[in-house]
């Protein structure tokens, strides 16, 4: 303590010889100045922020101020209370400095400003609630703050009137993504050349029957080109005119055209149609030149693996078909079996769109999408036959091992490989004008690098070139597509471009170099390492424990509220103890502000999002942060390893709420530093103060009234799982509440896909966990549409005696009180014998003709009369792909020995060859002069048999017979 007083007199009178010109001004209530960090205190820089530097007109209503005088506590200074309420010198006496500053401090604070003022006390020794005067006060004092509380509390919530909207929440999230994105874009001539050709499509449609691709390698800012299609494209459609909404930034007095629409996506409750389109003036007709109409125009964007909603191709479909519901007043149910799901997408693209309410839909990364339900096959987008009235722009990486979505747009739009189509397919080259595109960052964050700083930037552009190599198959863009080569013309001249995520990087960094300070550190050359050095100046600003802990939490959860991870640190032993190191407060929390400054230091990285819940989630915008972080915060390494295990494990305790109202013990750090004495000698457990978590929030899931925790229904059981937590896990899947409350959030896949994932972490829990899963598997279609909340209840104590589940059921049910049971009716006649059926899968239109199983046991294949071919995961039923192309009805299939093709025979003569894993049709067999019935493989040869009374011998080694 001694060596900090010391270094703060030095600091200041440093600070002074320094900033002479403005010691004066310290204690100006408006003054910023640099050197005001050196004498004022925390609780002023709070103030300051949060009431001193906001406009008069904001002041009023965010702050209430309570006045409290205390009698002589100067004569009570040995006193333990006396020093919360007054601050001591290192001598024990009175702090003259800090009370002539508090004493300021309160004069600075606006007259209209609501305050309340509260006459002497007289000290007792301590504020006593045994007498009678001090308990009075007391009483008076907490009286008056829970009703200005309330009072708030209510004007907040009549300001906000609305109700959380799921699909309100979604279009503004990509309206904004796109808003910040397209204020950071770059025009370059390689830019300019895709948003003038896509901007031609929109207004005039070269080929108004077909979208449009946009392709590029990762580095090429692909993302941000999407975002400023859109944001012109909004701007254009409003008032006919071109004008870009994001021009005036954030400095704008009111607001881009974007951005208003954005708030106002956010301000809707009854589904107001104008949060969802914009009006179109200015747009022509592709048939004949003149204008569509005089009406108005749908604009849905949607930013591919930015948001829980646009990560898997049936969240997307039910969001987009939700969105083009309230837009064309269509009163359609919204199917959740995929297969109807999709035919009700390509319905709506392709016939509710009109003259007097066109349609552009503009989807980015589809190559982001994962396998399940063929989302990467993009058979569910209609990228041709659309009316005059559809525009549809999409935009892809290159074929990669894991996906072929640009292949298989060609393929749609009848454009060969290696061709660019005017008005239907384009290529975006990546960056190579690195210069231009790093001033324009930093002019837009409003700074400006010397000579020597840009050299540094230069020098590490050289040694990037050099070594950064990434992976063509990142996760979600933003700035992150990373550099690669292309050739140039024919001439084959391989160029490089900058990585545009390492260029953003930088930008943020040299942003916050002052131009006195030269060259503060050397930039890496590599993306990595970049984020590395990012995470080490964290440390070094806000401490490891509190960075390592925060970063790990963004990492594992993939989305998390700023509520939540504060309440995660407050339970953090190593953190609070690292925080309260010079005070302790009289709550056992985390000080919000802490986290806070982290959150501001980090969100240029983050991106924010909502699940539904009413919480907006932060997480990393781009994988290489989850890829560092995981090396940085959980590798051996890295010196302070921290355990994934034990992150999970608290993760799981906050989810459960096991610490909500309880005291925490203490760890034997946190011990000694909040037992000092001249702070809480002898205690050794505190409340942290994180709120409960039941399984329903308001209502009862008996009576299907009932608003469903989804943050602890979606992120419990995976933690546990990731934890290693059986027990729990075993618990939660087993109890009848959480299954029936996963049903009722239409959670019922993601639900067997944890049981599926429970039974391969913990074979010893196998029996009752396969015995789950079967029961899920033959009752998920009534589950998924109960004709009663008590369902699922009511279905298990039809099960044999002997169910293990329904032991669990019967358990649970007589510790209950007899009003919370759920009042089933058990038959005392019902079969003794377990029901061998393990699935009912419904995939299929019309018959179902044959059924083949991977070699795997992973999938199987069926084929029926409705022409295709439906591989589905056996474990979850969930539909993995689709295979379309036999004309009539498909009447065999047969997996290869190795599993790596599908074989299928029909009614139209043919036998196609599959590829298992991407739904590539490789090639077709003809011979057959009537319907193909049966099938057999044995290594590469292929037997089939037919109609035409034949049976044919084909070597699958070369397409002939």
């Amino acid at each position: 303590r001694e060596v900090c007083d010391r270094a703060q007199v030095l600091l200041r009178d440093a600070a002074s010889r320094l900033w002479n010109a403005s010691v004066d001004r310290v204690r100006d209530a408006a003054c910023k100045d640099y050197i005001k960090r050196f004498f004022i205190s925390i609780t002023e820089e709070e103030l300051s922020r949060g009431l001193l530097w906001l406009p008069s007109e904001r002041q009023s209503g965010r702050t209430l101020t309570y006045h409290r005088t205390i009698s002589n506590p100067e004569a009570w200074l040995t006193h333990s209370q006396a020093r919360a309420f007054v601050d001591l010198a290192p001598d024990g006496s009175l702090d003259q400095e800090a009370r002539a500053m508090l004493d300021s401090l309160q004069k600075m604070i606006p007259p209209t400003v609501k305050r309340r003022d509260y006459g002497p006390l007289e000290w007792g020794p301590g504020v006593n609630p045994d007498l009678p005067a001090h308990r009075d006060y007391l009483i008076g004092l907490a009286d008056d703050f829970t009703q200005d509380l309330l009072e708030s509390v209510d004007k907040a919530a009549q300001k906000a009137a609305i109700q959380p909207d799921k699909i309100v929440d979604e279009v503004r999230h990509h309206l904004r993504f796109a808003i910040l994105r397209s204020r950071a874009f770059c025009p370059t001539e390689t830019t300019r050349d895709v948003t003038e050709e896509v901007e031609e499509y929109l207004a005039s449609g070269a080929d108004a029957s077909n979208g449009f691709v946009v392709h590029a390698r990762s580095g090429a800012g692909k993302t941000y080109v999407m975002s400023k299609i859109l944001v012109d494209h909004m701007a254009h459609s409003s008032n006919g005119s071109k004008h870009d909404p994001a021009r005036n930034g954030s400095n704008d007095a009111n607001g881009s055209k974007g951005e208003h629409i954005a708030r106002n996506g956010s301000n809707s409750s009854n589904g107001d149609r104008s949060s969802f389109f914009l009006r179109a003036n200015g747009s022509k007709d592709s048939t004949n030149g003149s204008k569509v109409s005089q009406g108005q125009r749908c604009i849905i964007a949607r930013f591919l693996g930015t948001s829980q909603a646009s990560s898997s191709v049936q969240a997307l479909l039910t969001s987009i078909c939700a969105q083009l519901q309230r837009v064309y007043s269509k009163a359609e149910p919204i199917p959740e079996e995929f297969t109807d799901l999709k035919a009700l997408f390509i319905k709506a693209v392709r016939e509710w769109p009109t003259a007097e309410m066109a349609l552009t839909l503009l989807i980015d990364s589809v190559d982001q999408l994962d396998d399940i339900n063929g989302g990467r096959r993009l058979e569910w987008l209609p990228v041709t036959g659309l009316s005059p009235h559809v525009r549809i722009v999409v935009s892809t990486l290159p074929d990669h091992a894991e996906f072929d979505c640009l292949s298989r747009l060609r393929k749609t739009l009848d454009v060969e490989s290696g061709e660019e189509r005017r008005g239907k397919l384009v290529e975006l080259a990546p960056m190579v004008d690195w210069r231009s595109v790093l001033n324009h960052i930093l002019k837009v964050l409003g700074r400006r690098i010397t000579h020597d700083q840009m050299g540094a930037v230069e020098h590490a552009v050289d040694g990037e070139h050099g070594t950064e190599q990434h992976s063509l198959n990142s996760t979600r863009n933003d700035w992150g597509r990373t550099r690669s080569a292309i050739t140039n013309g024919s001439e084959g001249v391989s160029r490089i471009g900058t990585s545009p995520l390492w260029l953003r990087l930088v930008a943020q960094m040299v942003s916050k170099w002052r131009s006195f300070d030269g060259v503060p550190f050397k930039l890496s050359s590599s993306v990595r390492g970049l984020i590395v050095d990012l995470f080490e100046r964290l440390e070094v600003s806000h401490g490891v424990f509190v960075v390592r802990a925060a970063l790990s939490y963004l990492t594992l959860t993939h989305g998390i509220g700023e509520g939540e991870l504060n309440n995660l640190l407050s339970l953090d032993d190593d953190v609070l103890a690292d925080v309260y190191e010079w005070w302790v407060p009289p709550l056992r929390t985390s000080p919000p502000l802490i986290l806070s400054r982290l959150i501001v230091d980090v969100s240029p990285y983050l991106s924010r999002r909502g699940d539904g819940s009413g919480v907006e989630l932060l997480s990393w915008y781009h994988r290489q942060f989850w890829e560092a972080c995981e090396a940085h915060c959980f590798s051996s390494d890295t010196g302070r390893t921290l355990s994934r295990q034990k992150r999970c494990e608290e993760l799981v305790n906050y989810y459960s709420g096991r610490w909500a109202g309880v005291a925490k013990p203490y760890s034997r750090w946190l011990s000694a530093i909040v037992q000092r004495p001249n702070f809480f000698p002898g205690e050794t457990a505190g409340d942290r103060m994180v709120p409960a978590q039941p399984l329903v929030l308001q209502g009862s899931l008996r009576d299907g009234t009932c608003v469903i925790n989804l943050r602890r229904i979606g992120a419990l059981v995976p933690y546990a799982i990731k934890g290693r937590l059986e027990a729990t896990v075993v618990k939660e899947l087993t109890s009848i509440e959480y299954i029936t409350a996963k049903f009722v959030s239409g959670m019922g896949s993601l639900l067997l896909t944890e049981v599926v994932d429970a039974m391969n972490t913990f074979p010893d829990s196998g029996a009752v966990l396969l015995e789950l899963h079967s029961f899920l598997g033959r009752h998920m279609t009534l589950l998924r549409h109960p004709v009663t909340p008590g369902l699922a209840a009511q279905l298990l104590v039809q099960e044999p005696d002997a169910s293990k589940l329904l032991r669990r059921f019967r358990h649970a049910e007589a510790a209950r009180p007899e009003e919370e049971r759920w009042g089933v009716l058990e038959w005392d006649q019902r079969p003794q014998e377990f029901d061998p059926l393990l699935m009912t899968v419904r995939e299929h239109d019309l018959d179902v003709n044959c059924v083949a199983m991977s070699p795997s046991g992973t999938f199987f294949a069926s084929g029926g009369g409705d022409k295709s071919v439906k591989i589905v995961r056996i474990s979850t039923g969930d539909l993995f792909m689709i295979l379309a192309g036999h004309t009539d009805a498909v009447n065999a299939v047969v997996y290869t020995p190795d599993g790596r093709r599908v074989v299928s025979a029909g009614s139209d003569k043919t036998i196609r060859i599959w590829d298992a894993l991407r739904g590539a049709e490789l090639f077709v067999l003809s011979g057959h002069a009537e319907n193909v019935r049966a099938l057999a493989v044995n290594g590469t040869t292929l037997i089939s048999a037919g109609h035409d009374k034949t049976v044919r011998v084909w070597d699958l080694g070369t397409p002939g017979e």
